[in-house]
């Protein structure tokens, strides 16, 4: 294939860079004439251009291509060193195509052990996106060590391994794909500040650009993932007028004592610090204008994910003054989800200015310690469907990216239409089911669904609440995915003394339906909870006490209004 005139232009300045040990200055000429070449293109018409397509967080938009990347370790069904950054991409957010890993550990260099977490930004002096991430390689590499070195007395958080912020960039400009990427030959930021007690500097996440890339101010500012010692957790501020070098630590950007806001993890990792807009919906709106009917400066949201994936992400809202979130100030801590599944969550600005939060969810089940084979489990965790997340008032909105919602069935009076994406289309069986209007009670029939088969069924189902002269119920609908067929039914069941629930039984594939999982909502209490592990979906009893070895997850849901 012709190679686009301007990919030897920047190919010439990416050479330099090597050739003078990254000192960018000596390569503005070089970098010049690469821009000034796609500038040309853009006058012209030529070819299709990276200026000025939104490059935020772990996604981006470049030649009418969405990219994703996420982090992926291919030799493991857990979490251990060697992790690479794996990379998606797609023409409409809802079909993905997979391509090679775009960062992967090189042996002997900064990410030796392992492509950390960061984020993509798009460079106006290089002219491309640029990631910026952690890379980490173990004090007891040998060959790294005797690369590289330990951080200087001082600058060392004290963790089993050496943390540098690394860059790459894309290889090849005429491939719309941007498939292979090319690390620069330095870190971006080589060692931690000096003398503050922390406990890790990672996960860089971008909060402000300077105007040529978008922004409002002069500098990039970044957040880095970090912690104080017996204290609790913190971002750390970096800034520079370039985004590949030049950076100056700049304080705390936020910080925390848990013993005061009660949390737990000393870690604040994968932090996230931007302005939502406010709800489209004007139902939404109208409810919320109670609380607040403009926006402020304290509609600023806040999240971290506290250390090692075991306690759920936290949000705040509260107030940004262009240096520092006061958390102590801001409205939180609150749970992001009731469960600890989500993890490590970032948020992209796309080009229809909508804030979309994707994440990582794992999977909480037993499987061999690393670095042992995973034999029997083809996968560990994956990235969840991206929410488009929006703040009025106090309330925090999470809805289904329009995208995606648009693949949901659609009921017209008792005629049930499907109207599938073109993209996908080809994946659905053509084959629902759905029903309405129905009354349920404890001693009712079940209600077999028929004809339904797939490995994955999207189940959409409403509750109405019982009035006060209806004995308290459960409605149930189970979803038996054995064999790659569904027998789910919607039946009542005995309920709680004291309260009314409704909810979906999930039975399981394994003999005798152990390791079933129920998600229930509790009117009395607006508690949503999800119950893992019942022994069998019969036997389920809404009280925790009664099944030891049940693993419950959830709580009760914040600012809850029915019908909404």
């Amino acid at each position: 294939m012709r190679k686009d005139p301007c990919y030897y232009k920047y190919e010439e300045a990416l050479q330099c860079l090597d050739k003078n040990d990254y000192q960018q200055d000596l390569c503005a000429e070089a970098f010049q004439a690469f821009k000034a070449c796609r500038a040309h293109q853009m006058t012209t018409g030529v070819t299709a251009t990276l200026e000025g397509d939104p490059v935020i967080g772990w996604a981006f938009k470049a030649y009418n291509k969405y990219h994703l990347f996420y982090q992926h370790l291919r030799s493991s069904c857990q979490w251990y060193w060697g992790l690479c950054w794996d990379h998606l991409v797609s023409d409409d957010l809802v079909s993905w195509k997979h391509l090679p890993p775009a960062v992967i550990p090189t042996p002997g260099w900064f990410d030796a052990d392992g492509c950390f977490s960061g984020t993509v930004e798009f460079d106006p002096e290089l002219g491309v996106p640029v990631i910026m991430y952690t890379g980490v390689y173990l004090k007891a590499n040998r060959e790294a060590v005797a690369a590289h070195g330990l951080p200087p007395p001082g600058h060392d958080p004290g963790t089993r391994f050496v943390e540098r912020q690394l860059a790459a960039v894309p290889a090849d400009l005429d491939d719309p794909d941007l498939t292979v990427w090319r690390k620069l030959p330095e870190p971006v930021m080589a060692t931690a500040p000096a003398g503050l007690n922390i406990t890790c500097w990672r996960d860089p996440f971008c909060i402000a650009r300077p105007a040529a890339a978008g922004g409002s101010g002069e500098e990039w500012v970044v957040g880095l993932a970090s912690g104080v010692k017996g204290v609790g957790g913190a971002v750390l501020r970096f800034r520079s007028k370039h985004f590949t070098h030049g950076w100056q630590f700049d304080g705390f950007l936020a910080a925390g004592d848990n013993k005061v806001l009660g949390l737990r993890g000393t870690d604040w990792e994968c932090p996230i610090l931007a302005r939502l807009p406010p709800p489209a919906n004007s139902c939404l709106t109208s409810i919320s204008s109670s609380s607040s009917s403009s926006r402020s400066s304290s509609d600023w949201f806040f999240a971290i994910s506290p250390e090692a994936c075991n306690f759920p992400i936290t949000w705040w809202r509260g107030s940004y003054d262009g240096r520092s979130f006061d958390v102590a100030a801001a409205d939180g801590p609150h749970k992001l989800d009731l469960g600890t599944t989500l993890y490590a969550a970032t948020l992209w600005q796309d080009p229809k200015g909508r804030q979309l939060l994707y994440g990582w969810m794992q999977e909480h089940r037993r499987v061999p310690t690393p670095p042992a084979l995973c034999e029997d489990f083809c996968y560990a965790g994956c990235i969840g469907t991206p929410r488009v997340l929006t703040l009025l008032g106090d309330r925090l909105y999470q809805t289904p990216l329009p995208e995606i919602d648009a693949l949901r069935t659609r009921v017209l009076g008792d005629r049930l239409y499907q109207t599938p994406l073109p993209e996908i289309d080809a994946l659905r069986t053509r084959v629902s089911w759905h029903a309405q209007d129905l009354s349920l009670s404890p001693d009712g029939p079940l209600l077999p669904l028929q004809a339904v088969s797939g490995i994955h069924l999207d189940i959409n189902i409403s509750f109405q609440p019982p009035s006060t002269n209806t004995p308290p119920f459960m409605a149930t609908a189970a979803a038996d995915t054995a064999a790659s067929t569904a027998d789910n039914t919607a039946a009542a069941a005995a309920a709680a003394a004291e309260s009314a629930r409704v909810g979906l039984i999930f039975k399981s594939w394994r003999p005798c339906g152990s390791g079933a999982a129920v998600l229930s909502f509790d009117w009395s209490t607006a508690a949503l909870t999800v119950d893992f592990d019942e022994p069998l979906p019969d036997a389920y009893t809404p009280n925790p006490e009664d099944t030891p070895e049940r693993k419950r997850v959830g709580g009760v849901l914040r600012n809850y209004v029915p019908g909404v």
